[in-house]
């Protein structure tokens, strides 16, 4: 018989397969950090369609695994550095983000 604990043992085996070992709760900490949107989040990786805040949304309930490339932006981002299309979007504001 399979227990609960087997289970749930083969469930983050087949999670960490996926992803790179950020968890969704991270991403959600790196979010608040940043003091982003989702939606916002999502723009700025570049993550193109109607709603680029729903991919977000699917790591952060952990419906999506959270891949490499992913990760290095995101500490990239906090570490200060911005994409060119956010940096230029605040130097026409006023506000260079990346001197």
């Amino acid at each position: 018989m399979i227990s609960l604990k087997d289970i749930q043992i083969q469930e983050r085996a087949r999670s960490s397969a996926r992803s790179t070992g950020m968890t969704p709760t991270e991403l959600k900490a790196i979010r608040a950090r940043l003091q982003l949107t989702q939606l916002e989040l999502g723009q700025w990786l570049g993550i193109e369609g109607r709603d680029p805040g729903h991919t977000v949304r699917m790591w952060e309930i952990g419906k999506r695994g959270i891949s490499g490339p992913i990760t290095v932006l995101l500490e990239a981002f906090l570490s200060g550095w911005r994409p060119r299309h956010i940096t230029q979007l605040d130097t026409q504001e006023g506000t260079p983000t990346n001197g």
